[in-house]
């Protein structure tokens, strides 16, 4: 099972409390990312996350996920580079941006 942590208690909050999640982001936006870690957890690895999302990976190993029209989640592999992600089993999330 593939686990998401968070960058800092902030944005934990922010992600993983529907309320929270709901002021920062409306309504629509945060239910779009809690399905998102939820789909994220229920992978066994971050190579297929990457493949189910057809997520982008930058230079530094940062895994950008679009989860709506409007957002997207960055994260990154815990763990030495550089990665085989059918292993990397630990993601963390670093942050949300605006498109």
């Amino acid at each position: 099972m593939l686990v998401v942590s968070y960058q800092s208690r902030e944005l934990a909050d922010r992600c993983t409390k529907l309320e929270a999640a709901q002021q920062w982001l409306g309504a629509t936006e945060a239910q779009a990312l809690i399905d998102l870690i939820a789909d994220l957890e229920a992978f066994s690895n971050a190579d297929e996350a990457i493949n189910f999302w057809a997520a982008t990976i930058d230079g530094g190993a940062l895994v950008m996920i679009d989860f709506s029209r409007k957002h997207r989640a960055v994260l990154r592999p815990l763990g030495n580079a550089p990665f085989d992600w059918t292993q990397v089993r630990r993601l963390m999330l670093v942050e949300i941006v605006e498109l």
